[in-house]
């Protein structure tokens, strides 16, 4: 079996995807910023080292980024470039047999022009977040690394569930709830957004290790709920009220993201998303049994 490193494992993301995959049987090791900077070329080849005489392959899950809730920046978007060509540049010769990148939704841009999204969407970004995604997916199927194949790419529209922080809009929404905060809705709260719960990306991730494809995928239910529809959700498996204020005019981000998910019903035909509110109430429920 092939050896599994994940870049940003320390992140939601990145975490959930290590215990589940070590849960699962898998050879996996998780690396922080701490354990390796990918911002420090040098390190990044130290690291890598060590796998030089492994016998195993190896199947590399990139999540490493500096978030753009963080901080979107130039600055910003030249590091996270930097860190992906780094690991780029640090794999052992002839050791790779798979790279999975955690894209992002923001590569289309704002708004986006014609929906459903597909995979062949022109990808037109307007934060540096997206163009940094954008130029390490370019950079990934370029021929710069033509040894990194197959590529699979996951453009993720937000994953939410537990360990989220209440980072994410679901997460946020059940804090405000909880904390009978209002919460403020642009575009009088009809913009529609399709989230997916964490645990489904850690099936389709299982799936595409098992099952590799060189390509890009939409990550997405293809059901796209209002932001309205989204917090009376997460009110209703509460059994809290809710305190919408839903406002007129557009925000940053007031677009509709609404997918085609054709691509990955033809790889995962078996594989079904976890409904909305039923995600909601996992996540609920996985928060009260760890307090």
């Amino acid at each position: 079996m092939a050896r599994v490193i994940i870049f940003g494992a320390s992140g939601f993301i990145g975490s959930s995807l290590l215990n589940y995959l070590l849960k699962k049987g898998f050879s996996v090791e998780g690396y922080s910023s701490t354990s390796c900077n990918l911002l420090d070329l040098a390190r990044v080849k130290e690291v890598m080292q060590n796998y030089e005489s492994d016998e195993e392959p190896l199947k590399i899950i990139f999540g490493a980024v500096i978030p753009r809730q963080q901080e979107d920046s130039l600055e910003t978007m030249i590091l996270n470039i930097k860190m992906m060509h780094h690991a780029l540049s640090a794999i052992p010769q002839g050791k790779l047999c798979q790279f999975i990148f955690l894209s992002s939704s923001d590569v289309y841009g704002l708004p986006v022009a014609s929906l459903p999204l597909t995979e062949e969407t022109e990808t037109i970004p307007n934060t540096y977040y997206g163009l940094a995604k954008v130029a390490c997916e370019k950079m990934l199927l370029s021929s710069l690394f033509p040894s990194v194949k197959p590529v699979t790419i996951f453009r993720l529209p937000g994953i939410y569930g537990p360990g989220d922080q209440a980072k994410s809009v679901v997460g946020g929404f059940i804090k405000k709830i909880q904390r009978q905060e209002n919460i403020i809705l642009t575009n009088e709260g009809k913009t529609r957004r399709d989230y997916v719960y964490i645990q489904d990306l850690c099936t389709l991730t299982e799936h595409l290790l098992l099952n590799p494809y060189h390509g890009i995928i939409n990550v997405a239910t293809g059901i796209a709920h209002t932001m309205e529809e989204i917090a009376k959700s997460v009110a209703e498996e509460m059994g809290e009220r809710v305190n919408l204020q839903c406002q007129p005019g557009s925000g940053v981000r007031s677009h509709d993201l609404v997918f085609n998910t054709q691509k990955i019903k033809d790889l995962c035909p078996h594989f079904q998303f976890t409904l909305l509110p039923r995600g909601i109430r996992w996540y609920r429920e996985s928060a009260i049994s760890s307090t």
